[in-house]
């Protein structure tokens, strides 16, 4: 990700949206407000390049839908679909973690 503008253009306002659930090498702690945080490594490596404040963590790709892309997506994604597909990976990403201690 710290390379990436090696492999791509970015303009003033594009932002990069990393999605993944891995909590445990991604994100700064277990904690729910910690969750959706980068690791503190990986901000450092971000702002040395410039990218720390383009850069958005998330860990579900609907919810990431919904909430960031709402408008681009309506009309092509059927948004009730969507958020109850939400509800079900909230709930399996919930029960990752109970079983993953």
């Amino acid at each position: 990700m710290v390379n990436i503008k090696d492999f791509i253009t970015l303009l003033d306002d594009d932002v990069i949206y990393f999605i993944t659930r891995n909590i445990v090498y991604f994100s700064k702690g277990n904690k729910k407000e910690d969750k959706e945080q980068l690791h503190n490594d990986i901000l450092t490596d971000l702002e040395l390049v410039g990218l720390k404040d383009r850069v958005e963590n998330r860990i579900l790709f609907t919810k990431t839908i919904i909430d960031d892309f709402k408008d681009e997506a309506e009309g092509i994604i059927p948004l009730q679909e969507m958020i109850e597909d939400l509800e079900l990976q909230k709930e399996a990403f919930e029960q990752r973690l109970i079983w993953d201690r």
